[in-house]
């Protein structure tokens, strides 16, 4: 069973791993899908280019880098493969009653905080979280780890780009940045009582660089 400090870290865990990683991935996937999107409005820019290249390739590279990251279950890596792993060997130190004591509003709580809780369990009403059920999450990750190996050790190394439009893996990477956000964000509200939106909106205008010829004619 893990201990008080145990659930301490993995509070502070899934706060790194969410805050700063994976709403970086969701982030970058936004920005990358509407310079696409940019792209595909604008026939006059529809033409091959090593520009192009240099985007997918930054992108993809990254994405595949830091996203692996979390689906490593290392003993040195803070992840959330790690976390889910240790999580599911120590269910019952996360109990619905510390969960409900969590929550700021107490009306709140009251109305939902069970219902919340009862997703984590075996069955309604279980004083402790289902540690199937967090294993079965993690069998979901290790899914994603394997996809993501099979593109570094191969179509990765080997991928030759042509087209911004053309990305025969883009979909992989968009899955395994789904699949970290819905669980990073389930994780998130079971650890802190505290439910995180990804929905990200830039507050600035990133676009404008767009609206002005980038180089200017002589």
């Amino acid at each position: 069973m893990a201990s008080k400090n145990d659930f301490e870290r993995w509070q502070d865990w899934i706060k790194e791993i969410y805050e700063k990683e994976i709403l970086m991935f969701v982030f970058w996937r936004k920005i990358h899908g509407e310079v696409r999107d940019i792209i595909k409005k604008n026939p006059k820019i529809q033409k091959p280019s090593v520009f192009y290249d240099l985007i997918n390739w930054s992108y993809l590279s990254s994405i595949q880098i830091a996203a692996y990251r979390q689906l490593d279950k290392h003993k040195d890596c803070t992840s959330l493969a790690k976390l889910l792993e240790e999580i599911s060997e120590a269910p019952d130190s996360i109990t619905r009653g510390n969960y409900i004591k969590m929550w700021q509003d107490k009306i709140l709580a009251s109305l939902v905080a069970d219902g919340e809780f009862n997703q984590f369990c075996d069955k309604k009403g279980d004083d402790s979280i289902s540690s199937s059920k967090v294993r079965n999450d993690l069998k979901k990750l290790e899914k994603r780890r394997q996809v993501h190996k099979e593109i570094r050790h191969n179509k990765l190394a080997h991928y030759n780009v042509k087209e911004l439009k053309e990305i025969p893996f883009l979909s992989d990477v968009d899955d395994t940045i789904e699949l970290l956000d819905e669980l990073g964000k389930k994780y998130y509200l079971l650890l802190t009582a505290r439910n995180m939106s990804s929905d990200i909106t830039v507050q600035f205008n990133w676009k404008e660089i767009f609206h002005y010829p980038w180089i200017e004619r002589t």
